[in-house]
């Protein structure tokens, strides 16, 4: 019997095959290693040339799915919602549905990119619209809660009496709640209704009321126990210039005073009311505890500036020309804080990144701007749902930033919308508004501009929670004499 490891020589012939095999072991997990670290950011071999290219995903869905994907006009094997993995380069990328119209947008893809085309809607070529509801005249007011489920409709001679539908089963027969004469200053008064805010559990909406022509209360109404409504005004004792809901809840109320400009929080539940939190404020936007305003309090002649108040502090944002217009907003994407402010006169707005973060260093150092938004006389900024986007609008004109992209588009539309009318986004990728009686909807970055359903009423259209359909006011289908709340199935899949 051979004992071979007992023998120098070969146990030195071994360890030398053993070292060898680890050794080709180490390239093999090396290059395998590197291949897939390349093929994770896109990298491919061209099966034509033999070059190395990076390739981008493009993963496309839309609603409704089971739609046919061209690139460049060439049909793909796979219908949406699919990934396409292409080489870096500019895509034309267009879907089309069986009777429905077609989305498209062209794309500049580069290597190791993702780019998501989810959100593409495929209208129906012919919209098929019926009458919920008919009515001898429109409704003096109409509003959607934030979820998207009640929606309520004002009564055209009694303005606080309302129609509630759910649009989860518009067949329903809707419930009528009224504002409770008690509460209302001279309820007999011939009046109107503004809408202000609704609050976060969908069920209590802040109303200015003007009656007697001049004067005015702010109301916050419970659509779901109207008999726990109340008048700011009256319960607190004050007259406020404007109100809205700090954390969006109906019973904290910022105010500002009709006369100094001092903003104060009333607290429902304590009946209280907080000294002057700031002073001489022209305009303000808050979100959680970060009150976001503009000034001319100790600022040059012909100047304002934007300031931050927050944790009983004030920083200052950004100086900008007196204005007739100033527009502000303030939310969180990816987890950052982004504020965006504008001054009409300046012709362009200003976004920031975490800017607190920089007020409250030491360092002192200039506050660095993430994006400046160029464009004439804004009107009106917002965030998209979801936040990505901000969307900076003055009339037909908007700018939108892609805050995920860095990037701008510049929208020019067709419909020569007044520049006191504001866009309103209708999810988190597309605009919507109505003009002369009919609606539009516009992708964020100008794309697929396309008429959606006559709106009588410049507060809709309206959706239900899934936009499976839309609501609008317009001609009775069934009455040529009268008006209707009607229904648009816009996908029934």
């Amino acid at each position: 019997m051979q004992m071979d490891f007992l023998d120098p020589s070969k146990k030195k012939a071994h360890k030398r095959r053993l070292m060898f095999g680890y050794f080709l072991m180490s390239i093999v997990i090396a290059l395998g290693t590197l291949l897939i670290f390349y093929l994770a950011y896109g990298f491919d071999i061209d099966r034509k040339t033999g070059d190395l290219i990076q390739n981008g995903i493009v993963f496309v869905d839309s609603k409704p799915k089971n739609a046919k994907v061209f690139v460049n006009d060439i049909e793909q094997r796979n219908r949406t919602d699919t990934r396409l993995v292409l080489p870096a380069g500019v895509y034309t990328i267009r879907i089309e549905g069986e009777n429905r119209r077609h989305w498209e947008r062209t794309i500049d893809l580069n290597g190791g990119e993702i780019e998501r085309l989810v959100y593409p809607y495929l209208l129906p070529n012919t919209l098929v619209t019926e009458d919920v509801a008919t009515m001898d005249v429109l409704p003096s007011l109409a509003t959607q809660s934030p979820d998207r489920r009640w929606l309520l409709l004002s009564d055209s001679k009694n303005v606080s009496k309302f129609s509630v539908y759910d649009t989860g089963d518009i067949t329903k027969q809707p419930k009528t709640v009224e504002i409770p004469a008690n509460i209302l200053t001279k309820p007999e008064a011939v009046s109107s209704l503004k809408f202000v805010e609704w609050s976060r559990d969908n069920q209590n909406i802040v109303f200015e009321r003007i009656y007697d022509t001049d004067k005015s209360e702010f109301i916050v109404f419970n659509h779901t126990d109207p008999a726990s409504s109340f008048n700011i005004n009256t319960t607190f004792g004050i007259k406020p210039k404007t109100v809205s809901l700090k954390n969006k809840r109906y019973d904290q109320i910022y105010y500002l005073d009709n006369t100094l400009g001092r903003l104060r929080v009333a607290d429902f539940k304590n009946k209280t009311i907080s000294a002057p939190l700031l002073e001489e404020v022209i305009d303000y936007t808050t979100y959680d505890d970060i009150v976001l305003f503009v000034t001319q309090k100790d600022v040059e002649a012909g100047r304002a500036e934007f300031r931050v108040f927050e944790g009983g502090n004030v920083y200052p944002l950004k100086n900008v020309a007196q204005s007739d217009v100033y527009s502000m907003d303030l939310s969180k994407y990816d987890g950052k804080w982004y504020y965006v402010v504008a001054a009409s006169a300046d012709n362009m707005g200003f976004v920031y990144q975490e800017p607190l973060s920089s007020l409250k260093s030491d360092t002192k150092k200039p506050l660095t701007v993430t994006a400046i938004m160029r464009l004439d006389n804004p009107r009106f900024v917002s965030f998209s749902a979801g936040t990505q986007f901000i969307g900076l609008q003055s009339g037909n004109k908007l700018l939108t930033f892609d805050l995920e992209k860095d990037h701008q588009y510049r929208l020019d539309l067709a419909v020569p919308v007044p520049v006191e009318q504001e866009i309103k986004w209708m999810d988190g990728h597309r605009y919507i508004y109505s003009f002369e009686g009919q609606s539009y909807i516009v992708d964020f970055d100008g794309s697929n501009e396309e008429t959606l359903v006559t709106s009588l009423l410049d507060s809709g259209p309206f959706f239900d929670r899934d936009y499976d359909n839309v609501f609008t006011f317009e001609g009775s289908k069934s009455q040529p004499d009268k008006k209707a709340l009607t229904i648009t199935v816009i996908d029934d899949r």
